[in-house]
């Protein structure tokens, strides 16, 4: 009777362990999605850049920090420059708008709007 029972015991034991390993295969197989964290870590940029610069202002459809320290949309990509780094590819499309205190930087990816924020000088 006691070895029926350690039998049972183990045997629940396996079941469980096998029904986790295959949620945490499940899980660990699929593909992780980046767009959220790139979504955020840009932003980011934008708010230190926005904070130590004092804010933006637009000129000729770009957002610029500085006289040479800009936001510019070029061929299909969102730039920052002097030099060229690129933040943003694939770019279907590209709008700027302001209010009081916020320049919003609307683009088009797959057909999906997104938005950011630069605050303003």
């Amino acid at each position: 009777m006691n070895m029926l029972l350690q039998t049972l015991f183990n045997i629940i034991i396996f079941a469980f362990f096998m029904s986790f390993s295959f949620q945490a295969m499940r899980v660990v197989t699929q593909p992780i999605s980046l767009d959220p964290l790139k979504h955020d870590y840009l932003q980011l940029q934008f708010d230190t850049l926005s904070t130590y610069y004092r804010g933006a202002h637009i000129h000729d459809h770009e957002v610029c920090f500085t006289s040479s320290i800009c936001i510019v949309y070029h061929q299909h990509r969102l730039i920052l420059t002097p030099g060229y780094q690129i933040l943003l590819e694939n770019l279907q499309d590209l709008n700027l708008s302001q209010n009081e205190d916020l320049i919003m930087i609307h683009f088009k990816i797959n057909e999906q709007w997104y938005s950011f924020y630069v605050q303003k000088e």
